[in-house]
């Protein structure tokens, strides 16, 4: 997904943290949109059957949009919340 040239943003979705996880509920997000995170820091919080999460961002950037509603039930691999990811502009 490509916003404008120096920006792209990044789907965030439920991940597996159990063997056999088909889904997990959304409990909170600990970001807001607009918020600026960086690598590591907990985006949101996941619950299932036996375990309850903080999901930590892989990537340094700014909310860009939530994508579900805290206290839903999300299939694993869908959508949970964007990220505007800057590009690096460096040499390469």
């Amino acid at each position: 997904m490509t916003e404008d040239g120096s920006a792209r943003l990044r789907e965030i979705v439920m991940p597996s943290v159990e063997v056999g996880m088909d889904a997990g509920r959304l409990v909170d997000f600990l970001v807001q949109v607009g918020d600026r995170v960086s690598v590591g820091q907990p985006l949101f919080t996941v619950e299932a059957e036996k375990v309850t999460l903080e999901i930590e961002s892989p990537v340094a950037g700014r909310v860009a949009e939530l994508c579900v509603s805290p206290g839903s039930e999300v299939a694993v691999g869908l959508p949970v919340l964007v990220l505007k990811v800057e590009q690096d502009t460096g040499a390469r």
